[in-house]
């Protein structure tokens, strides 16, 4: 598996997970945008993994959005994820270092 691969199923995985978090606590992605200072647009394009977030957007989201702290946001609770799709956890340790 290339590294274009490995980087699209990292992006799907962590745009599951914010949906995940943003629909656990009750928010639209309009209430997200808002806490987040952006647009509903790039909330939409962060969970469709058409966009790659920097790490300081990432940590406004976990911070400002999701009142989670940052690694929260990166790691999948164990088994979840698991399947054809893959989890963060699988992504993370195929990344280059």
């Amino acid at each position: 598996v290339g590294r274009m691969a490995r980087d699209a199923a990292f992006l799907r995985a962590l745009g599951r997970r914010l949906r995940g978090l943003r629909r656990k606590r009750g928010l639209t992605q309009a209430a997200l945008a808002r806490r987040c200072d952006t647009t509903i647009r790039y909330v939409s394009m962060l969970e469709t993994a058409r966009r790659n977030p920097t790490v300081l957007v990432l940590n406004d989201i976990a911070r400002d959005g999701l009142a989670v702290p940052l690694h929260s946001l990166l790691t999948l609770p164990e088994g979840a994820g698991a399947g054809r799709r893959g989890s963060l956890r699988r992504a993370a340790r195929r990344a280059p270092q």
